[in-house]
């Protein structure tokens, strides 16, 4: 399923504000308040307004608050924390003179429990779910451990299939298999070059990650969405399902 990339930017406002769904149940929606949400600015960013070039978008400000989910029989909450930032609003009253409206810009920087950037379903491997979660926990830290997290799936996930961790190599001495090593052999085995190809896509996206190297949200997202696919192909075979849907309905024309 596409991803609402404007639920996952990491920065909310009133008018934008954080809303996901619920994990636990799967139905409601986690949603926030003013009354969840508190904010307080550290003493030495209050004494910076004294100063004759302070501006508006220089505070700084903490948030904590709760996520609850509105549906009634599950009631699920969230705890959320991270920075305020203030962004200003360029404007001009009834007179035509210019002024300036503030408001608050909340970015998150830890969840728990994580909401789902796609679900994890129950047909996944246990070990492949679990990774799932702690990368999207992850996901509010920092990316690059996120995708570590995700690329580390895909090895519990080639476990679940039964790929080897140890191969030989042209010597034959026995050898730990790498994960492109594997994904190959399970491409070989399986013949799913569609899944094998999104599991590189991955780790090429997962190596960066693991190697402390910067990963661009965008990248992510989309990483994450084919990684969804392929995962709902191999352990629910939607493309079967929805060939067979299309034949039963091409079968109705038949029977005219």
């Amino acid at each position: 399923m596409p991803i609402d990339r404007g639920r996952w930017s990491g920065c909310y406002t009133t008018d934008d504000p954080m809303e996901f769904s619920c994990a636990r149940c799967k139905r409601g929606t986690l949603r926030t308040s003013k009354a969840d949400i508190k904010i307080k600015e550290p003493r030495y960013s209050k004494e910076n307004h004294n100063h004759k070039d302070f501006s508006l978008e220089n505070t700084i400000e903490r948030f904590i608050g709760f996520l609850v989910c509105d549906n009634l029989a599950c009631g699920e909450v969230v705890s959320v924390s991270g920075i305020v930032e203030t962004a200003i609003t360029p404007d001009f009253d009834d007179n035509g003179l210019y002024f300036e409206s503030p408001y608050p810009v909340f970015s998150p920087k830890s969840m728990f429990p994580a909401p789902h950037i796609f679900e994890i379903r129950d047909t996944f491997p246990p070990l492949v779910r679990e990774e799932l979660k702690l990368a999207f926990q992850c996901f509010w830290v920092d990316l690059s451990i996120s995708v570590s997290r995700l690329r580390t799936s895909i090895e519990r996930l080639l476990d679940h299939q039964g790929v080897p961790r140890i191969g030989l190599d042209k010597k034959k001495n026995h050898r730990r298999l790498d994960l492109y090593a594997r994904i190959k052999l399970y491409e070989d085995t399986s013949g799913d070059k569609e899944s094998s190809d999104t599991m590189n896509a991955l780790r090429v996206v997962g190596n960066l990650g693991t190697h402390g190297k910067s990963v661009e949200l965008n990248d992510y997202i989309i990483a994450v969405e084919i990684y969804e696919i392929a995962l709902l192909e191999i352990f629910e075979k939607t493309s079967e399902k929805i060939k067979e849907m299309k034949q039963r309905l091409m079968s109705l024309g038949d029977a005219n």
